[in-house]
């Protein structure tokens, strides 16, 4: 069965919306051996994901993604390069970073290291790195709603815009259903899901993607999908 699937990071693992047949599923996973073994083995899928990729220090995608967010635009992160994966702290962690591209780094992306270096562990291939593409949720709404949204994610109003933007997309009752027995955090379950947006997008070939087509030292793509 082909895999299109949103991935979202979650407290202790990932938040995984599947779309099969039509069916969408939301379910929680410790780590992407599963999904990733069921993209090897299937027809050709797609994989959006929230975690960076790419990892050469300063990327034009996240510029990009900033000026088109604009109050949301906080959401976009600087992530780590890539030299700073095998940091032993975060001290360590801000000198490799300081080294590499005379920037600090923040408690935010030193945390997301264990998340980022699994995603980049199983992009052994060309072909896992064309089906496993970076998105990023705020991105994927603001695609929806034809505007960055006016709420952040964890307000209640924000929430509220987010669940009414993807039973649009997918059915109100299918959503209220998939929310309701959701097994990680609200905002986790919404993003994951407007990551499969994206990753359908990707699949039918009508994804936009933010970069200047470079990729890093290790042939990562530094892009984003939307």
């Amino acid at each position: 069965m082909e895999v299109v699937a949103g991935v979202d990071g979650a407290p202790g693992g990932w938040a995984i919306a599947r779309c099969a047949d039509g069916h969408v599923d939301l379910s929680f996973a410790r780590d992407l051996t599963a999904l990733v073994h069921h993209l090897d083995t299937g027809p050709p899928g797609c994989v959006a994901i929230d975690m960076p990729i790419g990892l050469p220090g300063d990327r034009s995608c996240d510029f990009q993604a900033r000026r088109l967010l604009g109050p949301r635009r906080s959401s976009v992160f600087a992530p780590p390069h890539r030299s700073v994966l095998a940091a032993a702290d975060y001290a360590d962690a801000k000198r490799l970073m300081i080294a590499a591209t005379g920037k600090s780094l923040s408690i935010q992306a030193y945390n997301l290291i264990p998340k980022i270096a699994e995603v980049d562990s199983l992009l052994v291939s060309e072909e896992r790195r064309r089906h496993i593409v970076e998105a990023h949720p705020e991105l994927a709404f603001m695609r929806l709603y034809g505007s960055p949204l006016p709420h952040p994610k964890k307000s209640t109003a924000g929430a509220k815009l987010r669940t009414e933007l993807l039973g649009q997309r997918f059915g109100v009752s299918e959503v209220d259903d998939l929310l309701a027995n959701r097994t990680m955090p609200v905002e986790d379950a919404l993003d994951a899901l407007v990551l499969l947006v994206t990753a359908q997008h990707l699949r039918a070939g009508t994804a936009a993607l933010l970069g200047d087509g470079r990729a890093d030292a290790e042939d990562r793509p530094v892009r984003m999908a939307y």
